[in-house]
Parts: structure tokens; sequence; C-alpha cells
């Protein structure tokens, strides 16, 4: 009976020791990269912001089409954009339409443009700039898209890179290791190329360039200008989709092993990968944490999922590490007026 009374504690000391494990992460969190296309008026993502448990967004205004619905124009929806920025002290601008070319041309004005159109909200940074993308084939009106395979190297790309450090901004790079995988070893190839020559520009690669842990060990090891934002790493979109035919990217890496989990399981217990938790302990500078939602069903249902995903994540770090890694690396990388605690 005493045996079977001490097994019976003993259970519920372990269950009481997981459960306070999943207890969220109460330190400050910053939403390192987030847009908003005209499908959602820049006003609600602000009242959706406010009442989400984030502490800071930084945020850009994404290409429109005529498809979408329409709030107003779209240099309209940027002013509109802007100001809201400029209003709610949750949110940080990021400047720049990821789009900077046409058919492969660099559009330098596009960049110098939108900043104009941006000053009033005190712009942090430049929004993603896109190199690679995979063909969106229109099941969705929202997702018509051609594909982009642009080059890493050239002189108008220079340029780019030279607007960027004379304001010590980060440079993120929007690259698709998985769904480009035909490129992968050219793309990485100048990628290495690019960082060496310019050791004193912090690239960033959004969705952490669909890179495995392998591959993103390797660029870590040779560079120390390589980051790594995480959006769409939380495991949300590999459950969503499971099961589903994908029209779009579907590369994604995830942080968490979401194997034979639903949304409630994985949302209320994460559990991370090893490859990628031991990354994160050995490179604590480089990792940054970011959503990107993108279209208005990103804003309105996965957004407060991926922070509670997170949130718990972070959790099952140590402090000091975690808090590096949802504030401290943002705060330092883009010079943020923020308190990170």
């Amino acid at each position: 009976m005493r045996a079977f009374i001490f097994l019976m504690l003993l259970s519920a000391f372990i269950s009481s020791a997981n459960a306070a494990a999943m207890k969220p992460y109460k330190g400050t969190l910053i939403d390192a990269h987030s847009q908003v296309r005209c499908d959602i008026n820049p006003i609600e993502v602000g009242k959706i912001i406010s009442v989400t448990d984030i502490d800071y967004v930084m945020l850009s205004a994404s290409g429109c089409n005529k498809r979408e619905k329409f709030f107003s124009t779209p240099i309209t929806q940027y002013k509109n954009l802007a100001d809201v920025v400029a209003e709610n002290p949750k949110i940080f601008g990021l400047a720049g339409m990821k789009n900077l070319t046409n058919k492969g041309v660099w559009n330098l004005k596009a960049l110098e443009q939108s900043w104009k159109v941006g000053e009033q909200a005190s712009f942090k940074g430049i929004a993603e700039i896109l190199f690679q993308h995979a063909v969106w084939d229109g099941q969705d009106a929202r997702l018509e898209y051609g594909g982009l395979q642009l080059n890493l190297q050239g002189a108008d790309f220079e340029k780019v890179i030279k607007f960027h450090e004379e304001r010590n901004f980060p440079l993120i790079m929007h690259i698709e290791l998985n769904d480009s995988k035909d490129k992968r070893e050219e793309t990485l190839k100048d990628l290495s190329v690019l960082l060496s020559q310019h050791p004193s520009v912090s690239f960033v690669l959004i969705h952490i360039g669909q890179a495995s842990p392998e591959i993103a060990r390797n660029l870590l090891k040779n560079h120390t200008n390589i980051y790594f934002l995480t959006s769409m790493t939380s495991g949300f979109n590999q459950i969503f989709t499971r099961g589903k035919k994908v029209h779009h990217q579907d590369g994604w890496e995830t942080f968490f092993d979401v194997s034979g989990k639903n949304m409630k399981q994985h949302t209320s217990s994460p559990k991370w990968r090893p490859e990628w938790q031991n990354l994160i302990s050995d490179y604590p500078n480089n990792f940054i944490l970011g959503f990107d939602n993108v279209f208005a069903g990103n804003w309105r249902n996965r957004y407060r999922v991926d922070v509670n995903i997170w949130r718990r994540g972070l959790a099952q770090l140590d402090k000091n590490l975690a808090m590096q890694f949802a504030c401290g690396n943002a705060k330092r990388l883009w010079n943020l007026p923020v308190d990170c605690s």
C-alpha cells in the first residue's frame, strides 16, 4: 500500500512538473517581421496587435494585387499603415516593398519612395527582399504568382546592400532552399560569398531560409553576420496543411516535433526538436523571433495560436536564452527602444 501511495505521489509530482514546464513564457516578445496587404484594414491590424499577447511588432506594407479586396489604393494603404505605426506604441515600421525587382531588374526607386512615405512612422529598418519564391497556382485569387529566382550577386543589388549599410539596418532576405531545391547548392555558395564580402552587414534569412539544422549550423560556423528569423517554424503550417493539397510553398522547417499532434495538443505542449534547440543554445545571438503575418487570415486566426506556441516553447529554454531569442537580438540588430525583461 505504501509503495502504491508513493507511486501515486510521484506520478502527481511528475505531472505537476510537466504542467509547470508548459506554462507560457512571460517575458517581452517581439515579432520582428509581419506585413499588411490590401485584404485587411491597417486599423484592424493595429487593434489585433493591441489585444494580442505580444509586446512589439515590426510591421511593413506588403504587395497588393487587383484581385484582393481593396480598402484603398495601394499608396493610400501604405500611408494609412504608416499612420497606424506612428500612433501605436507597440509597432515599429519596416520600410520598403518586398518586390524590389520587375522581371529581374532592380528598382531602387521603389525602396527610396517607400522610405519617404514612412518617414513619419520613424521606420526602424527595411522589410524582406524577395530572391526566391515558389509559384502560386491561383487556387486562391490572392495566390497568383509566377515565381521568382534572382541571383544574390550584381551591381544593382550592391546598391541595395549599401542602402542598408549606410543606415545600419539588417538586410532581410527571402530565399527558399527547399522550394528551390534544384538551386540549393548554388544559392548557398552565393550566400556564403555575399556574407564574406560584406562582414559589416547583418544578413537575416526570413523563414530561416527553409534551412535544415545542418545547413544552418554550417552557415553559423563559418559566418558571424548570418541571422535566422523564425517565421513559419512554429509547426502551425505543418498541422494546418496535414492531409491537404498545398498550392503554394510547402518547404517550411519547424523547430518543434508535431508528428501525431493536433493543433490543440501542439499549442498547449510544444516539443522542441533537439537539433534546433541545441543550435539555438550554441548560437544564442543569431536567432530572432518573427511571425510574418501576411494575409487577413493570418492576422485574425494564426497569430494568437503562434504566439501561444512560442510562449510555451520559450518557457522550456534557459531564461536568459529565451529573453535573447524573444527580444534581445531584435533590439540589438534594429536598435529598438524597448526593455527586454
